[in-house]
């Protein structure tokens, strides 16, 4: 929040923030909304006595047999044979394809309607989340979090650019590193053990914390 004694750089910031934390709150509006929106067609197609989502499905993939599916087999990433940092014993081992980002992603922490300083989080491939402050990158204090909780992972992928021509591209992923209570994007949970894709405002939440993350990253106000 901007105030009168503020330095001009200090009330940009401020400024850039507000901003931020304003297309943060009109996404979970809309994530909100959307569920809703949801659950209303799912009674609707009870009703109905219509098997949700198959028709949809069946017929995406008849239109379009090419199309790329989204791959969620197991990472591969949760190896029997574990590092250990500082005498712990790490669950995860980075993937082969992991890769330090050149765009500089931040993860802003919002506990009651405020915005908190913000991770920076381009500097490594990988970040650590989880309440063991001892390896963990980045900590997650409420006891219904994991020592070990999630882990986020740049990786390089191969795309299709503009010109259809086969690239590689660095993305963020969450992977829950089979948490006692969870891992939420966008308030749905997500599946253990396999990378899920994050995109820019995406919200992150651990446990049963009501902690939120949004991902964001420096070229966005």
């Amino acid at each position: 929040m901007w105030r009168p004694d503020m330095s001009p750089n200090a009330k940009r910031k401020s400024e850039i923030d507000n901003r931020r934390f304003k297309a943060w709150k009109e996404k979970k509006e809309r994530i909100k909304a959307n569920k809703e929106a949801e659950e209303k067609a799912i009674l609707e197609q009870q009703e109905a006595k219509e098997p949700w989502g198959k028709n949809e499905k069946e017929k995406e993939e008849e239109e379009d047999p090419d199309k790329e599916k989204p791959n969620f087999e197991p990472s591969g990433a949760l190896l029997s044979e574990f590092k250990t940092k500082k005498g712990v014993e790490l669950k995860y081992v980075e993937c082969p394809e992991a890769k330090k980002p050149t765009t500089k992603w931040r993860l802003y922490p919002c506990k009651d309607d405020k915005i908190l300083d913000p991770y920076k989080i381009h500097q490594h491939s990988m970040y650590l989340l989880g309440r063991d402050r001892k390896v963990v990158d980045i900590p997650l204090d409420h006891q219904s979090c994991s020592k070990q909780h999630a882990v986020l992972q740049y990786r390089s992928v191969a795309v299709t650019d503009e010109e259809g021509q086969p690239t590689k591209v660095t993305k963020p992923y969450i992977i829950d590193l089979n948490s006692t209570n969870g891992t939420f994007l966008n308030g749905s949970k997500i599946d253990s053990e396999r990378y899920i894709e994050l995109l820019p405002r995406d919200v992150l939440r651990f446990g049963n914390s009501t902690r939120d993350f949004v991902l964001l990253h420096e070229g966005m106000t």
